[in-house]
């Protein structure tokens, strides 16, 4: 459906409407076919084309609160690990068969060398993040060729690059993304650095690393990693729904971390493994906390009280399994619980909320422990209340006035109840 801004949505990055056009046409719109569930896709002339389609999904569409009328985006990562909390089983991506038999073709097996393909970025944005030529070419230089067949993937946006020139390139795979996905499935290892491209591999289930600098910008500060990724920097994590065999290597792309990141992957995977790998899982307690703070985060900006989801509830369920004492997502489930008449239980979670503050807690948000207690406390009375509990609230009330005296409301409530 076309955006407001040259049929695209507004962006800050430096992307002309050409290269915009080229990446839609290449990129997104193939895409839809590597999903298994594929059946068609349709680009639309302007957006009142799209209210005739949506009127007949009868709701069954994604993201699940879109409208034509109120567009909202759900593309980034954080939305994968909310998903990977409820256990949920990811669709492996899979090309057309017709990809596989050229791939087979132009890179048939010689039972001798392995395939590595190196994927480059040259994107015109966030260029600190662009491949180290020089240090990638004196690492390929270190690879015997008579074991491994070594191909370039250019950078869509740069198909002229020839600085690996004693490489064969695949620029096809630069410009169809169903053929990079079928050659990063042939591959042995498809090595890139903090490329967008990943992904293709990543769901595929292809066997990868990718070098990941830090602070070169905005997408690959901390706050970033912590808050949409959900990985620490400094802990050197992993992705948890990651299989072992796609790795994140930390660290700028110099020849020192390519080799021990090429070396390490050669001593763990001497040959391609045929079955599926096991996932990587949270590797401590602190990747927990971020994947639950991540995942609440994306799960509140999406969510509708008078629109709840089963997969929001299980998403809260997961994370007070993970991390007992996140507060957040227990308190959600008390409102939820209080809405639907479940008072009693309700009242219990807000409960074991307030006995969290005497712990080392966890909140999503940034609230003093005082604040904290008054509207964990305010929502418990107010429970009492409609379980018509009213001496419980009343002494509730109380508690809070002690702590937090002089609020009006709070003095409004015990007068009134004392009454009663």
């Amino acid at each position: 459906v076309p955006g407001p801004n040259d049929v695209f949505r507004y962006y800050n990055l430096s992307m002309t409407t050409a290269q915009r056009y080229m990446m839609m046409r290449n990129v997104v719109v193939p895409s839809c076919r590597l999903l298994p569930s594929h059946i068609g896709t349709i680009c639309l002339s302007n957006r009142n084309e799209a209210e005739g389609f949506y009127q007949k999904t009868n709701g069954n569409v994604f993201p699940w609160l879109y409208s034509p009328e109120q567009p909202k985006a759900d593309y980034l990562w954080n939305g994968i690990g909310a998903a990977y909390l409820r256990n949920e089983t990811f669709t492996t991506l899979r090309e057309p068969p017709e990809y596989q038999r050229m791939i087979s073709s132009l890179f048939p097996d010689d039972g001798v060398r392995k395939l590595i393909t190196v994927t480059i970025r040259e994107a015109p944005y966030n260029t600190a993040r662009n491949t180290n030529y020089q240090a990638w070419l004196s690492f390929l230089k270190t690879l015997d060729t008579s074991k491994y067949k070594i191909v370039i993937i250019p950078d869509t946006n740069n198909l002229s690059n020839n600085v690996f020139e004693e490489f064969e390139y695949c620029k096809i795979a630069s410009i169809n993304v169903l053929f990079r996905t079928a050659i990063y499935k042939k591959a042995y290892l498809n090595m890139l650095h903090a490329s967008g491209a990943v992904y293709a591999a990543v769901f595929s289930n292809s066997p990868l690393f990718q070098t990941q600098p830090v602070d070169t910008d905005g997408a690959s500060t901390t706050p970033w990693f912590h808050g949409v990724l959900a990985i620490d920097p400094d802990e050197h994590h992993q992705y948890a729904m990651w299989k072992r065999n796609q790795r994140l290597v930390w660290g700028p792309d110099t020849v020192d971390v390519l080799v021990e990141a090429f070396n390490t992957y050669v001593e763990d995977f001497p040959e391609k493994p045929i079955l599926p790998v096991e996932e990587h899982g949270f590797q401590s307690d602190f990747h927990k906390q971020l994947a639950c703070r991540s995942a609440f985060g994306y799960m509140t900006e999406r969510f509708s009280m008078s629109q709840l989801k089963q997969e929001d509830i299980d998403t809260l369920k997961m994370m007070v399994n993970l991390v007992p004492n996140f507060i957040d997502p227990i308190y959600t489930l008390a409102i939820i619980t209080s809405k639907y008449g479940k008072l009693n239980t309700a009242i219990q979670l807000f409960d074991g909320c307030i006995n969290l503050l005497e712990t080392k807690y966890h909140v999503f948000s940034d609230s003093s422990k005082t604040a904290l207690y008054k509207t964990l406390c305010l929502s418990k009375a107010e429970a009492f209340e409609k379980a018509n509990r009213l001496d419980e609230a009343l002494n509730e009330y109380i508690k809070i006035n002690e702590r937090c005296p002089n609020d009006n409301y709070i003095l409004e409530k015990i007068s009134l109840l004392g009454k009663n």
